[in-house]
């Protein structure tokens, strides 16, 4: 993106907004809350509204593979889903790596390892099959 043409934060969407005034301060912060996943974290995320969780640090389902990463995070939707805010899950991940809590996973060079190259198309194309390794255990935001 071209950067020098960013003026500033896309206006909030209708369905944003009418969300926002539901929120008591204490429920923002449950929703602002990403604790680590965990083998108990559906229950977490329906008891204390979570509105985000982290995968990162070694944290991952059993048996760790793709299967069992999708059934975790759909878990976790359903739990939030029914939640009293309803909203949709954001399950994240520190994918700087590639899907590096995944066991087997291919693991990519730090990022300054990644700019020595001086390939920006390859580094470009990194974070793509980040990104998508990611999404196909379910997590639908990485940090990459």
């Amino acid at each position: 993106p071209d950067w020098r043409t960013f003026r500033s934060a896309p206006k909030l969407s209708e369905a944003g907004a009418a969300v926002l005034p539901a929120w008591a301060g204490s429920a923002v912060k449950r929703a602002l809350n990403a604790p680590l996943t965990d083998e108990q974290c559906d229950r977490s995320v329906g008891r204390h509204c979570l509105g985000s969780v982290l995968g990162g640090g070694g944290a991952c389902p059993t048996p760790n593979e793709p299967l069992a990463w999708q059934a975790q995070a759909a878990a976790m939707q359903r739990a939030a889903l029914r939640a009293s805010s309803g909203l949709p899950l954001l399950v994240c991940n520190d994918s700087v790596h590639g899907q590096a809590n995944l066991r087997d996973a291919t693991l990519f060079p730090h990022h300054i390892g990644q700019g020595c190259m001086r390939d920006e198309g390859l580094v470009e194309e990194l974070g793509a099959l980040a990104a998508r390794e990611s999404a196909a255990c379910g997590i639908n935001w990485i940090f990459s």
